[in-house]
């Protein structure tokens, strides 16, 4: 039997929570090959789920959440569904785009948020579906489920109300360096990281500008990879922090570049670096199909601070558009323009004249 604990932890109306948590915990999955694998997780307490477990498994998803993880998902609405540790959304936004499932878990009382749902407190339009377990959920709302209707009320607002793709790109799939950092901003708030930006000059040239222009071909591929890793540097980091620093687009290209750094905290086992390494390869891969090249070193680099506490970096090159190419193309040209990536880094590694500065402020 679970601590009581642990589960007032997941089902408790008015436990405190930041603002940007909008009352739901989040789970990101394998949607694809290693089907419902926990690539990232935000949770209260990691004796229900944890990074490497299986999130049907360990939340005991009912037969209808088992058919929506099979699901294509190009305009399916999300499902609510009740699990071993509450109740919660399961969302299709990042399968498609990025192999990534997505269950939201909402902090309130299942029994009662499923009574609320069942009796129209957040609409009966198709912006949502629920499961055979929740319709079956007997009984009209009584007075003590009002202290439960807030927090799903919150939760579903969020939900509801996120746009489309959180990282606004023109009809040219042009996006400006200020929107960049704005949306990898809330992502981080999102995740309970704090993070940092900032940009680097070279000798001899100019800043990058907030208004400079880059492509995102695919905003929502971005969202899905950039939650991942904000998680993972929540979860890692000696501190809790992080940067984030914005690159020119790399190799003569168009596309953003970016690379994410935080000082690894102290005493990481070997499985569970090995279970990262397992994710970055992961995800490598399914932004390779995009032309998009992930790239993490397999060595740590070498500590920044006077702290000694090596960091880890995870460098996003957005090098060949999709759209342009098939997939074999890509993969046959992205190592060719690898190669200019990796010279760039290597002249900044042997201590080339290059500037770090900041770029609009810390956030968290």
């Amino acid at each position: 039997m679970r601590p009581s604990g642990v589960k007032r932890l997941w089902t408790h109306p008015e436990l405190p929570m930041p603002p940007e948590y909008g009352r739901m915990s989040y789970v990101l999955f394998r949607a694809d090959g290693d089907v419902g694998r926990v690539v990232a997780a935000r949770t209260p307490d990691d004796r229900f789920l944890k990074v490497g477990d299986y999130i049907q498994d360990r939340l005991g998803f009912c037969s209808d959440a088992m058919a929506y993880l099979a699901r294509r998902h190009d305009h399916t609405p999300p499902l609510f569904i009740r699990t071993d540790s509450g109740i919660g959304l399961l969302s299709g936004r990042y399968h498609l785009p990025a192999g990534l499932g997505l269950y939201l878990h909402i902090h309130t009382r299942p029994t009662a948020a499923a009574r609320l749902i069942n009796s129209g407190a957040l609409g009966r339009d198709a912006a949502f579906t629920v499961s055979r377990e929740i319709r079956d959920t007997v009984g009209r709302p009584t007075s003590r489920d009002s202290r439960s209707y807030p927090a799903l009320l919150e939760a579903w607002r969020v939900v509801s109300g996120t746009p489309s793709a959180l990282f606004p790109v023109s009809p040219d799939g042009d996006l400006t360096l200020l929107d960049l950092r704005d949306g990898i901003a809330g992502l981080a708030s999102f995740a309970g990281c704090g993070i940092r930006f900032t940009t680097r000059r070279e000798s001899g040239t100019a800043p990058l500008l907030p208004y400079t222009r880059v492509k995102c071909y695919r905003p929502l591929l971005l969202e899905g990879l950039l939650l991942c890793l904000l998680s993972e540097m929540a979860e890692r980091s000696a501190t809790g922090r992080g940067v984030c620093r914005l690159e020119a687009p790399a190799g003569g290209g168009e596309g953003l570049s970016l690379t994410l750094r935080y000082p690894l905290r102290l005493r990481e086992s070997p499985e569970t670096k090995e279970q990262y390494d397992t994710i970055h390869g992961y995800l490598s891969g399914i932004g390779e199909i995009w032309g998009l090249d992930l790239y993490v070193p397999l060595s740590l680099r070498p500590p920044r601070t006077s702290d000694g506490l090596p960091e880890v970096a995870v460098t996003l090159d957005w090098l060949m558009d999709p759209a342009a190419l098939s997939t074999s193309d890509i993969k046959a040209r992205l190592a060719l323009v690898r190669s200019e990536a990796d010279t760039r880094a290597e002249r900044e590694a042997s201590g080339a004249s290059v500037e770090e500065i900041p770029f609009g402020g810390d956030f968290g």
